[in-house]
């Protein structure tokens, strides 16, 4: 590989994982796990986004107990307006927590969940998010603070909630509210 050239992957942990993805390869960049990748000799590999990606190019298993959250954060910062999942698979994710970890006494606990930023699509294909219990039993998956022009689709969940707050306030807002601010949820099914 030489900088100034593209290079095409066939997955991201082995072939066929559907982390398939094309890189333009540089000589100068900063590592992320996804979005840029360092390689040997000093290059760097940086993805090159289209309009929608899949978790799995972002180094998302999907085996259902893998913590897949952090590589699903690096896909919905992509700048990706549509974020897939491959369906039957099973994305365990460590959720939003908030609250004094049990038998802790060091302070607060705190994890994001998956982020979704404003004007994006996050199908799942049919795929299940599964959040992974915490100290607190207290735990939501995506947190949707101060976005718009949201969907959510085609999926199923497990131990699930939804955070989201359009004054920027933090708390949790029943599902049929949260459509004002045009954040859809269609084809979600609870198991």
């Amino acid at each position: 590989l030489i900088a100034g050239s593209d290079a095409q992957t066939l997955g991201y942990y082995s072939v066929d994982d559907g982390g398939k993805s094309l890189y333009h390869i540089t000589d100068s960049g900063t590592a992320d796990g996804g979005k840029v990748i360092a390689l040997s000799g000093g290059l760097y590999a940086h993805l090159l986004v289209k309009d929608s990606v899949y978790v799995e190019q972002f180094g998302a298993k999907g085996d259902g107990s893998t913590d897949d959250q952090d590589a699903i954060n690096r896909a919905m910062q992509s700048g990706a307006s549509t974020v897939k999942f491959i369906g039957g698979k099973t994305y365990a994710v460590k959720g939003y927590e908030t609250g004094q970890a049990e038998g802790s006494t060091t302070g607060l606990v705190e994890t994001t969940g998956i982020v979704v930023p404003s004007d994006t699509t996050v199908d799942l294909n049919f795929a299940t998010v599964k959040v992974l219990p915490n100290a607190r039993q207290n735990y939501n998956a995506f947190t949707l603070t101060g976005v718009e022009n949201i969907i959510i689709k085609n999926g199923t969940y497990k131990n699930l909630n939804i955070e989201y707050d359009p004054e920027l306030k933090a708390g949790n807002m029943p599902l049929n509210d949260i459509v004002n601010k045009m954040v859809i949820l269609a084809n979600m099914y609870d198991d």
